[in-house]
């Protein structure tokens, strides 16, 4: 009665339409806060496994278990009475005039369940004659090299080329660094000035703008027998041979290139079932990867779809109308042949974890649709962060645990091959050059006690300057024999895609008539080689680099293995010298300059003036911390030096008023 009377009363007055609007959105709201509780366990889960080894099994094993909380196994039985419930809701709503969310709206539009295989194919590697094409920004880096080297993962011995279109965003450094992952890769910018008179007025097209559409421009590359578009949120679990052999063959060496169809998958999102599309009369087709025959790579077929997106503001029907680029390929497989594949092979990463408890061993492909994994400051830098939502949702380890783990053994790999044919020290082990009673040799610092310091005792010794040291008067007196850039920052900082050292650096390297050996994190690699300085001086690599370096204070321990990944000692001393010292075959190593009280002195932090230091600077309030008594930077030198003993050997300060926790030394005394 009392319902009733509320009604009335609200249609008198012309607001029952808002009463239901606004009553929907608390629903909305209160059914979502509810999933997040449901995930919760999932949510914690991940953290979890952030802190643990990130193999395959633990993996599985962590969400399954978040699973039995909330992500549980699909039950297309139970959804259909939700189903009918929510369609029943809708048409009394659509009645009242009241505005239908979208799931109401799908549910109005004939859906069905996807189909599901549960068949593990062969993996077949792809033949040259397909092409894999992907559209991709400065932003979308991190995606693309997990996409790639999930695919190279998948394929150890492919060929097939891999295009990517992107804006001009992509620098050459980041091209550089992907075709040394992957030796088959191509890059170009797109002619889209035609997009150009496209109005932007849907919220998709104002969001994803030209790039969102560039993928259409695959229909260009009329040389391969097929071109396999993939969304560059996309990573590669399974085989993928039904993309070009059709699914009957799919895992068959007999297989032959399927050539009449365009090969795809239908749009399920996070849903347990597909939306249905008036105004196509079909089911929707995700076009996160859609794999198209040479029948269809003409330039008519091209026109025929720029067409279709030079319309794509117009409405059709809500359910495609959301869309940027799906809308458009929709639209233009309306009437062509297309062969559907089961959700296996392009499957939602939330689908994945809500609905088949993260169970993967039939999965080929996981989708990350919405916010992406790699938006954190771990894989971006802050410029580029800027203007996005930060990632580290609950299926974001999914991505972080196969990116991770695909990176680091390329990575690795590429190591190993550098080092295999690579020399440490032309010095190392030569007789009469000892620190007490061991080969030694000096690490020189860059602190202000250098001017108190009698370099000319080390000229026996093999020497390691670091970052700045080519201020030094006498350079070319000293002649240290490796100089050092471990420093980040005198390269732009982690995670740039535009790194360069500064310019009076090099300047003054080249001005010194003497030429020490140069070694750098093998992150910037491609850069060196790219601007040619890798031709004028001897380089060599240690693999430093994020996101595999852990802080040597927060393990408590360190690695002196130069054959795998080191760790950062908060200055290049422990985490880029002493490996490379080590490995070189020395044992007692003696410090100078390495005062290590930064700001913590009268005339500044260097032997050289502050103004010369024209790199990027840790904060000062960190650097102050890190580097008192007792503070972290101080631990890592305890760490290091325990490490040494147990090999034996030691660390040995010779700096003059040299502040940290090591063994003493004075150059007077040295026995060569």
């Amino acid at each position: 009665m009392l319902k009733k009377k509320l009604k009335k009363i609200l249609v008198k007055f012309g607001l029952f339409n808002l009463f239901v609007f606004c009553f929907n959105g608390v629903r909305r709201f209160l059914k979502r806060l509810l999933s997040y509780f449901r995930l919760g366990q999932v949510s914690r889960t991940i953290r979890m496994l952030l802190k643990l080894p990130r193999d395959p099994e633990s993996l599985k094993q962590l969400i399954q278990m978040a699973g039995q909380n909330g992500a549980a196994r699909i039950d297309y039985f139970k959804e259909l009475e939700q189903q009918t419930k929510l369609a029943n809701e809708a048409l009394q709503l659509k009645e009242q005039g009241a505005r239908l969310r979208w799931d109401h709206t799908e549910l109005l539009s004939n859906v069905t369940p996807c189909r599901f295989a549960t068949r593990v194919p062969n993996s077949i590697t792809p033949p040259r004659s397909i092409c894999f094409v992907t559209v991709a920004n400065s932003k979308f880096l991190p995606g693309l090299e997990a996409l790639v080297l999930s695919l190279n993962a998948q394929y150890p011995d492919m060929e097939s080329d891999f295009h990517v279109f992107h804006d001009g965003s992509l620098s050459e450094f980041a091209q550089a660094r992907l075709v040394a992952m992957y030796s088959h890769m191509k890059f170009s910018v797109p002619d889209m000035a035609w997009f150009l008179d496209v109005p932007s007025k849907s919220d998709n097209h104002k969001r994803i703008g030209t790039l969102g559409y560039m993928n259409i421009m695959a229909l260009e590359l009329d040389a391969y027998e097929r071109v396999i578009i993939l969304d560059a949120d996309l990573l590669i679990v399974g085989d993928i041979s039904a993309y070009w052999l059709g699914e009957q063959y799919a895992g068959k060496n007999d297989g032959v290139i399927e050539d009449e169809h365009v090969i795809a998958c239908h749009d399920i999102g996070q849903r347990p079932y597909i939306a249905y599309s008036q105004a196509t009369q079909k089911q929707i087709i995700n076009s996160g990867v859609i794999s198209i025959p040479r029948r269809f790579l003409t330039s008519e077929y091209l026109s025929q779809i720029k067409s279709v997106t030079m319309a794509c503001n117009e409405p059709v029907c809500e359910l495609l109308d959301r869309y940027a680029d799906q809308k458009v390929w929709n639209q233009f497989l309306a009437g062509k042949p297309v062969q559907i594949l089961p959700t296996n092979y392009n499957c939602n990463a939330k689908y994945f974890v809500r609905y088949l408890g993260a169970d993967g061993e039939f999965i080929s492909v996981l989708h990350f649709t919405g916010v992406k994994p790699w938006f954190t400051s771990e894989y971006l830098s802050s410029e580029l962060l800027a203007d996005s939502k930060a990632g580290g949702g609950p299926t974001h380890a999914l991505w972080v645990s196969k990116y991770r783990r695909d990176l680091g053994a390329k990575r690795m790999e590429m190591y190993r091959s550098h080092r295999a044919s690579a020399v440490v020290s032309a010095k190392s082990g030569t007789s009469g050059h000892m620190i007490r009673g061991k080969p030694g040799c000096f690490f020189i610092g860059n602190g202000p006690s250098l001017a108190k310091t009698e370099l000319s005792k080390l000229k026996e010794y093999e020497t390691f300057a670091f970052n700045w040291f080519v201020n030094h008067d006498d350079f070319d007196t000293i002649k240290p024999d490796n100089l050092i850039f471990a420093s980040h920052m005198l390269f732009g900082g982690w995670n740039t895609q535009n790194p360069s050292l500064p310019e009076s650096l090099i300047h003054a390297l080249r001005e010194k008539a003497w030429k020490p050996k140069l070694w750098v994190s093998f992150y910037f690699k491609e850069y060196i080689e790219t601007a040619g300085i890798d031709k004028e001086f001897e380089v060599d690599y240690i693999l430093f680099e994020k996101p595999f370096k852990f802080f040597v204070d927060r393990l408590g321990a360190i690695n002196l293995n130069l054959d795998s990944f080191l760790q950062d000692g908060r200055t290049g001393v422990l985490s880029a010298a002493l490996p490379i010292a080590v490995s070189a075959g020395y044992r007692n190593i003696g410090l100078v300059g390495c005062d290590s009280n930064y700001n913590q002195q009268v005339g500044g932090n260097y032997f050289y003036d502050d103004a010369k230091h024209q790199s990027l600077s840790t904060r000062n309030e960190s650097l102050t911390s890190t580097w008192t008594a007792g503070g972290r930077g101080h631990y890592a030198y305890t760490v290091a030096q325990r490490e040494l003993e147990r090999i034996g050997g030691s660390l040995v300060d010779f700096t003059v008023g040299g502040s940290l926790p090591l063994p003493k030394g004075d150059l007077a005394e040295l026995n060569l």
